[in-house]
């Protein structure tokens, strides 16, 4: 059996059961990898190995009987979510959309629209699109900015990067590219490496699928669409 895995419908999973001894030996090779950037690809392939490593061993405990060795969580890891290096540890989400670049565009940098997909309800406030450009929710009880991300890169309408200004100041690079008449939309967001062991698995997990619910909103919001998940993140 083939299922087309993630990120975002790149990758592909192929499980093969075959009879060994008196039992089933079970084998998923993963395929397409080339259909990412290099980089990208290389990035994936000790989460991907690790995730599949547990994903097998919970398997052959669940089938046999026997409780799961592995209760946290390693979906993220498993469909291709997260990118690592030694020095960098990314969560990556992707979704095409059937709209120009600079509609898409305009979609990630208007605050106007961040507010209809990421928090409908909230009103955002930006100085400006330029390097040094600030983003950020107006708290009217305190009279001060929140959640304020900082421009750090604006290339329109192919790549806008920005960057935390709290702690542990996590970075966010969208990226446009054309793809079948329409836009694929990538989101990394890095700085995963600057957290707590103890609070850096959960919190990459957590953060590839809000993320994922995300892009699904943003793309029924270019696309006129009914936003999937209303109440935002």
């Amino acid at each position: 059996m083939t299922s087309i895995s993630l990120p975002d419908d790149l990758i592909a999973a192929t499980y093969t059961l075959e009879p060994d001894m008196n039992g089933t030996r079970v084998t998923v090779r993963l395929s397409r990898l080339e259909s990412l950037p290099s980089d990208a690809a290389q990035e994936r392939i000790a989460p991907l190995g690790r995730g599949w490593s547990k994903a097998l061993e919970n398997l052959k405990a669940y089938v046999e009987g026997r409780a799961l060795p592995h209760q946290e969580g390693f979906v993220a890891s498993v469909y291709g979510f997260r990118r690592e290096t030694p020095q960098k540890q990314a969560v990556e989400r992707s979704i095409w959309i059937d709209a120009p670049r600079e509609r898409v565009w305009q979609a990630i940098t208007d605050p106007a629209k961040i507010g209809q997909w990421f928090s409908p309800g909230t009103e955002w406030h930006s100085s400006g699109l330029h390097v040094g450009g600030r983003l950020s929710v107006y708290n009217t009880e305190t009279n001060s900015e929140m959640y304020t991300q900082v421009i750090d890169v604006v290339d329109a309408p192919r790549r806008l990067v920005t960057r935390a200004e709290d702690p542990p100041q996590h970075v966010t690079l969208w990226t446009l590219n054309e793809e079948d008449g329409g836009t694929r939309l990538t989101l990394t967001f890095t700085g995963f490496e600057n957290e707590p062991d103890d609070a850096r698995h959960n919190n990459m997990e957590q953060n590839a699928f809000g993320f994922g619910m995300m892009m699904e909103n943003l793309k029924a919001q270019v696309e006129g669409e009914a936003l999937p998940f209303p109440g935002g993140f």
